[in-house]
């Protein structure tokens, strides 16, 4: 994906066309974390299909779907104290920042998913 920098410390984040996969979680780990495939580690669920090889052997981002966003959040998820991303679609809400255009469509009815930098973290959140 592409990301452009703004010229101030107001900014928008996002994201749209992404693929993400369904992974399998192994009895070895416990029941809520995904288990890597060749190196002996356990991850929690936020961690795969995270476009990072947390494992080491990439066995967190080999088995993901693709997603649009046009119909649904496909299963994405905010984990516990991050900022909560959004489906949206056109301009946002801060001026000169953001996408007019969905990736998919081209078209401003198109959806992505949101994440308003600009509010800033709230203590706890990452």
């Amino acid at each position: 994906f592409v990301g452009t920098s703004g010229k101030s410390f107001s900014g928008d984040i996002a994201i749209d066309d992404i693929s993400v996969k369904t992974c399998l979680i192994t009895p070895l780990c416990n029941d809520k974390d995904f288990m890597c495939l060749t190196t002996p580690k356990c991850i929690t669920p936020y961690k795969v299909c995270n476009f990072y090889d947390d494992c080491g052997d990439s066995t967190d981002e080999n088995s993901c779907g693709d997603c649009d966003f046009e119909r649904d959040y496909c299963g994405w998820t905010s984990p516990e104290n991050y900022r909560l991303w959004a489906r949206f679609r056109g301009s946002t809400f801060t001026n000169g920042t953001g996408p007019d255009t969905d990736h998919t469509t081209g078209k401003a009815n198109g959806f992505y998913m949101l994440f308003e930098a600009h509010l800033g973290v709230r203590q706890g959140e990452q």
